[in-house]
């Protein structure tokens, strides 16, 4: 696959908005495009907080290419470090890279009233809206896992 139209999402900050104006000098300087319409690669600016927004924007598209250039904390999900950058330009000029799918988290929730359906990455977090108590049944891939009564849960 060649990668030839770059996208961009970034965080709000400052260290971020300079990264990404950085990144969009550098690509532009290597022959890259930059198009956040219809890229071949979204480079989301910022923590995992931006990776995980920037990935639900595009709701979840598998066609679609994403990674982190990590200008946050902990960047866990954040594959290139702001030292890395040009080595990761090169990579993509060159056609030296590998491309992993992500596993989405698809998630149904049943109540009396309706079906909702949920896409996610890291985890969901199940509540009351009003945090009371809430009764869970638990059913992962249609087996019944367990049955739960508390404020939430995290999975």
């Amino acid at each position: 696959m060649k990668i030839e139209k770059i996208g961009f999402y970034k965080n709000l900050n400052e260290q971020s908005i300079e990264m990404e104006k950085q990144l969009i000098e550098k690509f532009t300087k290597e022959g890259f495009v930059i198009d956040n319409e219809n890229p071949d690669l979204i480079i989301a600016v910022g923590g995992d907080g931006s990776f995980l927004r920037c990935v639900k924007s595009r709701n979840f598209d598998p066609n679609l290419n994403f990674i982190g250039v990590n200008t946050g904390t902990l960047g866990f999900l954040q594959e290139v470090k702001a030292s890395e950058v040009d080595e990761f330009i090169s990579k993509l000029k060159n056609n030296s890279f590998l491309v992993e799918p992500i596993s989405v988290l698809e998630t149904t929730i049943e109540t009396e009233d309706e079906t909702i359906e949920l896409l996610s990455l890291n985890e969901i977090l199940l509540r009351n809206g009003d945090l009371r108590v809430c009764n869970l049944e638990i059913y992962i891939d249609n087996e019944h896992l367990e049955d739960y009564v508390g404020d939430g849960i995290l999975i």
